[in-house]
Parts: structure tokens; sequence; C-alpha cells
């Protein structure tokens, strides 16, 4: 057996696939959010207060796609330095809690935003022991800007 160092030659699609941070271990669908069993959905802003709806007895609205775009909800990048994590405070000033026929409630806190070339903010299921995580700009305004098209009918 040979002491010498070992080259080894990749494809860049394996190298590519090895190009990840932690946030590609982070679970799709952090809220566990199902449209058809949703049984009370609750969002609060700092405009608006709290917003109290029950998707399930109310589908003629924009409900059901603001559902879809909380499963749809994904983990960008993970927070580590500690300057972004203390964005996120608990309770923040925007948040929502979805809960599930039969289930406990989950929420999710929204901090400040983060430091950075991208516009994201500081997020946070509400359970004590969850990683901080950057949320999109995107995502942010489509889950708090507008909120009175929820109650529309």
């Amino acid at each position: 057996m040979s002491t010498e160092p070992v080259l080894f030659e990749m494809s860049e699609y394996y190298y590519n696939s090895f190009q990840m941070d932690d946030s590609k271990f982070f679970i799709d669908n952090p809220l566990g959010v199902d449209p058809e069993k949703t049984e009370s959905l609750v969002s609060r802003t700092p405009q608006q207060k709290e917003l109290k709806l029950q998707p399930m007895q109310k589908k003629d609205s924009d409900l059901p796609d603001y559902l879809n775009s909380l499963k749809a909800l994904s983990v960008e990048q993970l927070l580590f330095a500690a300057a972004d994590v203390k964005k996120m405070k608990t309770p923040s000033n925007f948040w929502i809690q979805v809960q599930k026929e039969g289930g406990r409630p989950v929420i999710l806190d929204v901090g400040e935003m983060v430091s950075g070339d991208k516009k994201e903010y500081a997020a946070r299921k509400r359970d004590g022991t969850a990683q901080a995580f950057a949320l999109s700009e995107a995502n942010h305004k489509k889950l708090f800007d507008n909120l009175d098209r929820l109650t529309a009918s």
C-alpha cells in the first residue's frame, strides 16, 4: 500500500452534487401544511395584527393558493452567524400559525432582514429547537403582504 497522496478525478456532475450547504438537509414543507386538512390559520403582521381564518370553511377566497405557498416554502440557507440569529426574536412581529385537523399548531416566526447580498429575513419554527434559516424577500411578500385577499369572497 502506497503512502503517497492520491488525486481523484470526478465529473462535473458529481462535483456540483457535493457543492451544497446544510439547507439541503432541512425538510421541505417545514410547517407540514396540507391545504385539505388545515383546520386553522393565524397570520400576524404589525400592520394587520392577527388575522384568524378557518380554511376548511372558506374555499372561495385566495386562501387555497396561500396555503399552497406555505406548503411550497423551502429553506434557502441555514443561519449560523450570531448577528443573523439575533435578528430572530420570539415572538416576532411577523408570524404564521398553522394547525391541521387533530394536530398541534406549528408557528413560523419571521424576524428582521439578515446580512448579505440577498434580501432575506431570519425565520425559525417556534418549537424551541428549530434551526434559524433565511426566508427570501419574495416568500416574505407572498406570506405577509396584502392579507386582505384571504378574507375576500
